[in-house]
């Protein structure tokens, strides 16, 4: 199940914005939801706001299991057999959703249709993955020199519906603790799994090695797919996820203690001891794994601000690919600045945020085909006009009048002068020079 459509009226900046989640004409996925989104625009433009939005729809006190339809004064909803369509308010009566859900046959055929003329809950029966990610946090546990997540496994044990099928995950740096706690749980699972599997009866004659390969292959260690994961980005900083010397807690106050190291001295670095950046794309990267570890992740929805917070760019360039492989299918809205971000999007999957005439917000595709140059996408899609800096854009303007002058000066000498001066600027901006005549505009 996917969302297909939004449309926001009379909210905050939102006077009418129609946004439609599905391919374009002519597109090879013509008329089907979108598997990702990002928004791009400029501060203020309401990308975040979309996504609390979006992620209130799963979380609202109104909606029973995940997902309500309440009927709108006018009536104004309609039922086929491939989309439900409903009008959705919140508990102030002021933001109006109008949501339709691609169904399958197949789901729909689940429904119980004598709901579908009476306000309040009609879907009881579909379950959701929900994964919202703010752009920051107001408390972040691991800069009180915690060297490791403040948690253990008496907390994991206490959290069962942590993990259930059907929930709501907010993935932040006050989550932590949370995140590591489901380390653990992971962890005990597969331990508790591992002993019935030795007492069955059929197992009783298996060689270790032939017992080790049936267990592992059906029930994976979640440290190991943890480190594949994290040294992605690690070994960039030189450092790894030491998974192999990670210490398992025994006793209900003992913590799972697994550690980053630097890879020349096997030295354990305490987290709060990592950048900001990476320790929160890891730790990011991490939480939003685990839930999805073990977990049917059917009708999965990710909602995710400002991935690239305190990111060096070499970090960002498949950043979209890495949360697409990890949540398993789930449709994933983003909102960023960055266009090196936004260019890892088909032009169809990128809205663009700005404000009309009147200062309410509208929106439109994106332009930029998808992996091209980010200049490209800061000048085409994010309406940057010039990209040069104040001292760039000066010395720009000495180049042209050097070009002008070139032509015009007649005495050898200060000819010299002015192409040598052009040439350097010319080499120095990488502004094409061919014999005294530019190609730069």
């Amino acid at each position: 199940m996917k969302i297909s459509r939004l449309v926001i009226k009379d909210f905050q900046q939102f006077k009418h914005l129609d946004l439609d989640f599905t391919y374009p004409k002519g597109h090879p996925n013509e008329g089907e939801p979108l598997k990702k989104v990002c928004f791009i625009g400029r501060n203020g433009t309401g990308k975040s706001t979309i996504l609390r939005l979006l992620d209130d729809f799963f979380t609202s006190p109104y909606y029973y299991n995940g997902f309500t339809i309440i009927k709108s004064d006018d009536n104004s909803f309609f039922i086929s057999n491939k989309n439900v369509k409903g009008v959705l308010h919140n508990s102030e009566n002021k933001v109006l959703l109008e949501n339709i859900i691609s169904s399958t046959p197949e789901e729909w055929e689940k429904l119980d249709k004598s709901l579908i003329p009476h306000a309040g809950p009609i879907i009881n029966s579909l379950k959701f993955n929900v994964i919202y990610s703010p752009s920051e946090s107001h408390y972040n546990p691991l800069l009180n020199n915690f060297e490791l997540p403040d948690t253990n496994l008496s907390a994991a044990l206490k959290n069962e519906n942590w993990f259930s099928n059907n929930n709501h995950e907010i993935v932040s740096n006050e989550t932590i603790p949370h995140y590591w706690a489901s380390l653990i749980h992971h962890i005990k699972q597969r331990e508790s799994k591992l002993l019935q599997f030795q007492n069955q009866t059929e197992n009783q004659n298996k060689t270790i090695k032939e017992f080790r390969e049936i267990f592992d292959k059906d029930h994976p260690k979640i440290l190991d797919h943890i480190a594949k994961l994290w040294n992605k980005i690690l070994d960039k900083a030189g450092l790894e996820f030491d998974a192999e010397d990670a210490k398992i807690p025994v006793q209900l106050t003992d913590n799972l203690e697994a550690y980053v190291k630097v890879q020349n001295t096997n030295q354990n670095l305490g987290y709060n001891l990592l950048s900001t950046g990476i320790r929160n794309y890891i730790f990011r990267l991490g939480h939003i794994f685990s839930y999805f570890f073990n977990r049917d992740a059917e009708n999965g929805f990710v909602f995710i601000d400002e991935p690239e917070n305190s990111l060096y760019p070499d970090f960002l360039y498949d950043m979209i690919e890495t949360y697409d492989n990890i949540t398993r299918g789930s449709q994933l809205f983003f909102a960023t600045h960055n266009p090196i971000i936004a260019a890892q999007f088909e032009p169809s999957e990128r809205f663009i945020l700005d404000f009309n005439e009147e200062g309410y917000v509208f929106a439109h595709r994106g332009i930029t085909p998808l992996g091209d140059d980010p200049n490209d996408m800061l000048e085409n899609d994010f309406g940057v006009s010039d990209l040069m800096g104040k001292e760039g854009i000066k010395q720009r303007n000495r180049f042209r009048e050097l070009r002008k002058m070139i032509k015009k000066e007649t005495k050898p000498e200060i000819n010299e002068k002015l192409r040598t001066e052009f040439l350097n600027i010319g080499i120095l901006y990488n502004f094409d020079v061919v014999d005294g005549i530019s190609s730069e505009n």
